[in-house]
């Protein structure tokens, strides 16, 4: 556990609980990727960031990691959907990247 992993109480139960939920979350994640589904990676990746969220503080290498994966697919689909001439689909993900970039320093 890195240190302020812990951003707010969590009972014993509620770790494990939230510590499950991530792992299931990537599995989907890695399915998602195997598959070429974009749709449900970006919404697997972005369930593991606010599940990361809950669980540890913003500033965590965990959240920070997430972050990261979450705006480099974001970039990636967006890619594709530029390529397959939708040109909305790419903007909002490209908007959403930057969102995420601009929350949190993912560059460290």
């Amino acid at each position: 556990v890195f240190p302020g992993a812990m951003p707010r109480y969590l009972s014993h139960d509620e770790r494990i609980t939230i510590q499950r939920d991530i792992d299931e979350v990537d599995d989907a994640v890695r399915q998602a990727r195997d598959a070429g589904d974009h749709y449900s990676l970006l919404v697997a990746l972005e369930k593991g960031l606010f599940l990361r969220k809950r669980m540890y503080s913003e500033e965590s290498e965990q959240v920070l990691l997430a972050t990261q994966r979450l705006v480099e697919s974001c970039n990636h689909v967006a890619t594709a959907m530029l390529q397959a001439g939708n040109l909305k689909v790419a903007g909002d993900l490209l908007g959403r990247a930057k969102e995420l970039r601009n929350c949190g320093d993912i560059d460290r």
